[in-house]
């Protein structure tokens, strides 16, 4: 029995349009219209431009979610990028999450890195070695991180922050924004 390189065994799935796509291991899966994963996937690269329900389990080394996407059952991702919205009803691990747009995600997070630039609710823990904010977010339990650093530019909430470097203050806003009240 001959070995195969894994990259030459990884199939790329497209769907543009509406369809359907099984579990199984892939090279990259890219959804432009409305797809649905039916099973857990092993990925190179999950790419969401419309709109897109997982059934499984996702393991990638990148997600980015550009459209909508709801996720059912755990992530694990080198990068996470959320352009789009997103919703992630069970927890994550991964290196890098990014969040652009709009995330929810109901259990916990561990990350090296947390990246929001827009709003973000999570329901569990966060650990991770830097929490870096810029926009919105709440997390219903222990914020917990290396380096904590929040620029307040609107409702933040976490039940408990811990880290060893934490610095909160308030975003710089233009001159006008008193006008609208505090």
């Amino acid at each position: 029995m001959s070995t195969m390189n894994e990259s030459t065994t990884r199939q790329d799935r497209k769907i543009a349009g509406a369809g359907d796509v099984g579990g199984g291991v892939y090279g990259d899966v890219s959804i432009a219209g409305a797809g649905n994963i039916l099973g857990d996937i092993d990925v190179d690269a999950f790419r969401v431009a419309g709109t897109s329900d997982v059934q499984g389990a996702v393991k990638a080394r990148v997600v980015t979610v550009n459209g909508t996407a709801t996720f059912n059952a755990d992530v694990q991702a080198n990068e996470f990028t959320v352009n789009g919205t997103s919703e992630l009803r069970a927890g994550a691990g991964v290196g890098v999450l990014k969040v652009n747009g709009a995330c929810t995600i109901a259990g916990s997070v561990n990350a090296q890195r947390i990246e929001i630039r827009g709003t973000t609710r999570i329901g569990g823990d966060v650990q991770s070695e830097l929490f870096d904010s810029s926009g919105v977010f709440s997390v219903g339990g222990l914020l917990n991180a290396g380096t904590v650093k929040i620029r307040l530019y609107g409702g933040c909430d976490a039940r408990d922050i811990g880290g060893e470097r934490i610095d909160v203050a308030l975003g710089k806003t233009w001159a006008f924004i008193p006008f609208f009240g505090e």
